[in-house]
């Protein structure tokens, strides 16, 4: 059975929002991921996200596609460029306001410490999202990123514990591999949580080299994948159409 495909939304206004998720509605994904960060880069606005969760809302009504919410950090690969407790009280606001399936955070947003805030307080706002998030029945998606290299399998393992420490609904690891090998150790930690650890797994191994693992990491226990809509959202990204008939083809 092939695994659902996620396609990404990414629009710089409001405006081109509005045409981006009719566009994609039309290609039928099985979940839209909204990356806010390409919109909320430079504004931490509360009611520019209230807008955008309700004609996100208002366009997938009666539709049954989840809708992901997802500002990530400039660290793991997003656009925000103003501080981190800004940006956890936007994805705070996000959960409680009734329009999103799933939230994706980063693991490392408990980890550290800045000059905003301290590692017990952004611990403390990472648990009581989670917390949130569970009441109000959204899936949590707790996920890492390195754009420059693939860990060792003792730290891939390491971090899909750490999700489930913080009962993760689905721990997502998505790394640039230096080569081939990498992209089949990503894959069979990725067979490992799903089996041994019974973790919920979606895992992508990026760029040109790791393309095949948009192919075949659902035969690893990867739920699903993110394909390229309008736009690439992640180096090496395939269509729609590039997936299914990569699938017919196995």
């Amino acid at each position: 059975m092939n695994p659902k495909i996620c396609i990404p939304i990414i629009a710089n206004t409001f405006d081109e929002l509005v045409d981006v998720i009719e566009k994609t509605i039309v290609m039928r994904p099985d979940l839209i991921e909204w990356r806010a960060d390409y919109l909320l880069s430079d504004s931490n606005d509360g009611s520019l996200l209230d807008k955008c969760l309700q004609l996100l809302s208002d366009q997938m009504n009666g539709l049954k596609i989840p809708l992901i919410f997802t500002l990530r950090s400039a660290k793991e690969g997003g656009k925000v460029k103003y501080g981190e407790l800004e940006r956890i009280k936007l994805i705070k606001q996000a959960v409680l306001s009734g329009q999103v399936q799933l939230v994706d955070l980063e693991m490392d947003l408990a980890n550290q410490s800045d000059e905003d805030f301290d590692h017990h307080e952004r611990l403390d706002l990472f648990n009581e999202i989670i917390d949130l998030a569970h009441t109000a029945n959204i899936e949590v998606i707790l996920s890492h990123h390195d754009f420059f290299q693939t860990p060792s399998t003792p730290e891939l393992i390491m971090t899909i514990k750490r999700a489930q420490k913080h009962h993760a609904d689905y721990c997502k690891l998505a790394y640039i591999p230096k080569d081939g090998e990498d992209v089949i150790r990503l894959l069979e930690a990725c067979q490992y949580g799903r089996g041994v650890l019974n973790q919920r797994m979606i895992v992508v191994s990026m760029g040109k080299i790791g393309r095949v693992s948009r192919i075949t990491a659902h035969e690893y226990g990867s739920e699903f994948t993110y394909a390229k809509g309008l736009s690439e959202s992640a180096p090496g990204q395939l269509t729609v159409a590039e997936l299914l008939d990569a699938w017919a083809k196995l």
